[in-house]
């Protein structure tokens, strides 16, 4: 028809790039939002805010660093080492179980010793007389000048006590009297043979869960350093006691001359450096996902500059996804960042589906693209769909971290497929318009010429 060979109208083109213009302008306006968006490694924060033990993990003291050695003299220089550190709260170790018995052998003068009596057994005539006593003391208290409160309850306690002691088998309390003697001055020496040891710490003694604490079946001892400061604390979004504790427990130990037989683990230590390889490992993945998206696609359409259109919805999409985020409030985290690699791999297809639709009406004249597409109906089908569904995670769901996913989620897939609609589609269409033009203008120009028989 004659309609297509006349190029389109002012108006017609203004209309065509107003949504790519609009949508560019909106990618402008949110960069100083999207500077706002980091990466919050709190795993305390992903976590549903009722759980008991998200109310009591700040008063309980569980991260620590832990030194590991199957050398005890290795194991004090790392304690030496330690021992300044101004990010260590204390250690503990068996090494303090030696260092009294040193204590007590060599630096503390020793007990003077004691000649132990068995004590004598109580005769029952005895009990009566301890009633007796029991209430002389009683009215001592009793008539005592300007008595308070806890004296006259002493006193009752005690009258009491002497009222039920009369009432007793004396044979009886007098047997149970002498055994708790007996019990007593076993008690006692026991104490205080403590204080003079026989010979070094015997482990093997020790109760068994409090022994493997501090070593292992296979002789491995462990030197538990505990932090002065709380290492869950989140300051402009890092973790800087967390970091500021590990660097120095790893400065600390790591010039010693047993380093070989030292081995630095513990709770801290171990979620500081997860964190950071799981962080690396995110991007990595990321850029993987979006390399292999490029050559998949450029395996499907075959074309390069229909593959970069087709891959554009996610350079639209995205860096508006990270906007609103910072518009939001909502960083990134342990939960949401699965969802990067997730919205490459699906985000990609809604532009090839419309390069495939573009492609098509150029094969097929017939096939005429219009202002609402039945492809068009079917994008925000998908669209709705997918947003949906993750919308329910972050509606219903207790857990911080799967609510911060599905918001992600949700959001990115609508902020992917609005660039296809605003941006993508309508340069497609463009693109589509003037083929069309170029196609239909050169049978016309052959037309023109004149033949050789005119």
């Amino acid at each position: 028809p004659s309609s297509i060979l006349h190029p389109p109208s002012s108006s017609s083109t203004l209309r065509r790039w107003t949504g790519p213009v609009l949508w560019t302008l909106l990618l402008l306006a949110g960069i100083p939002f999207a500077r706002r968006t980091g990466f919050n490694p709190s795993l305390l924060e992903l976590q549903a805010t009722k759980l008991e033990s998200v109310r009591l993990i700040r008063k309980l003291q569980t991260w620590s660093a832990v030194v590991l050695s199957n050398d005890l003299d290795a194991l004090r220089s790392a304690r030496d080492a330690l021992k300044p550190a101004p990010t260590v709260a204390r250690l503990e170790s068996v090494l303090t179980a030696y260092d009294n018995y040193h204590a007590l052998t060599r630096e503390i003068p020793p007990l003077p010793s004691i000649n132990w009596t068995p004590p004598a057994a109580i005769q029952p005539n005895a009990v009566l007389q301890l009633a007796n006593k029991a209430d002389a003391l009683a009215a001592h208290f009793q008539a005592a000048p300007g008595r308070s409160a806890p004296c006259a309850e002493a006193a009752a306690a005690i009258r009491e006590f002497a009222t039920t002691f009369r009432k007793v088998d004396p044979a009886n309390a007098a047997a149970r009297l002498s055994a708790w003697q007996v019990a007593f001055v076993a008690e006692l020496k026991r104490m205080l043979a403590q204080f003079q040891p026989a010979g070094p710490p015997d482990l093997a003694k020790v109760p068994t869960e409090l022994r493997n604490h501090f070593v292992s079946p296979d002789g491995t001892y462990a030197l538990y350093v505990w932090p002065k400061q709380d290492l869950w604390q989140i300051v402009n979004k890092k973790q800087e006691n967390l970091s500021r504790f590990v660097r120095d427990v790893e400065a600390r130990t790591k010039p010693l001359p047993q380093l070989g037989t030292l081995t630095l683990t513990g709770i801290a230590h171990n979620i500081y450096h997860s964190t950071s390889a799981i962080r690396r490992s995110f991007y990595r993945a990321t850029f993987y996902a979006l390399g292999l998206i490029l050559l998949l696609v450029w395996i499907d359409l075959r074309r390069v500059s229909h593959t970069l259109l087709a891959v554009s919805v996610l350079g639209l999409g995205l860096p508006m996804l990270v906007a609103l985020m910072g518009l939001l409030g909502v960083d990134w985290n342990f939960a949401n960042f699965f969802g990067l690699p997730i919205l490459i791999g699906a985000g990609h297809e809604y532009g090839v589906f419309l390069v495939h639709r573009y492609r098509e009406s150029l094969r097929d004249r017939h096939r005429t693209w219009g202002r609402w597409d039945v492809a068009d109906g079917a994008l925000l089908l998908c669209a709705f769909i997918t947003s949906s569904s993750f919308g329910f995670f972050f509606l219903l769901a207790h857990h911080r971290g799967l609510r911060s996913l599905g918001l992600v989620m949700a959001l990115g897939t609508a902020c992917i497929y609005l660039a296809s609609v605003a941006a993508v589609r309508p340069v497609l269409k463009w693109r589509l318009a003037k083929a069309q033009l170029r196609e239909c203008a050169g049978p016309i120009e052959e037309i023109g010429k004149p033949s050789n028989n005119g």
